[in-house]
């Protein structure tokens, strides 16, 4: 599909997974493929990528309450302290969300 201007369109779901394959993966809670792409070769380089908002794929598991895709985020070395535009970690997601549970994980 293109623009009147024959630019490309796509759905944004498509330009997540596209720009954001870690992002897209907790989105959709899909455990599975975000360890694939974790054990990819391209997965040290993403695993603190923001997105237009400074996010990382670990700021989104906290705000969602993903508890196995933060474990695994974790285990692979996402970065904790990373601050989105707000200044906010991970653990400011968390509490924000009221989610004890997620507080926890160390």
């Amino acid at each position: 599909m293109t623009s009147e201007n024959g630019s490309a369109v796509t759905n944004n779901g498509q330009w997540l997974d596209e720009n954001f394959p870690l992002h897209h993966a907790v989105f959709h809670n899909n455990v599975n493929h975000l360890q694939q792409l974790l054990e990819g070769p391209a997965g040290h380089d993403i695993i603190d990528r923001v997105d237009t908002h400074g996010n990382s794929a670990l700021h989104i598991a906290c705000m969602l309450g993903r508890r196995e895709c933060i474990e695994l985020l974790l285990n692979h070395g996402a970065s904790i302290g990373a601050k989105n535009n707000l200044e906010w970690n991970c653990l400011h997601e968390a509490i924000s969300y009221g989610d004890r549970n997620i507080q926890a994980i160390p």
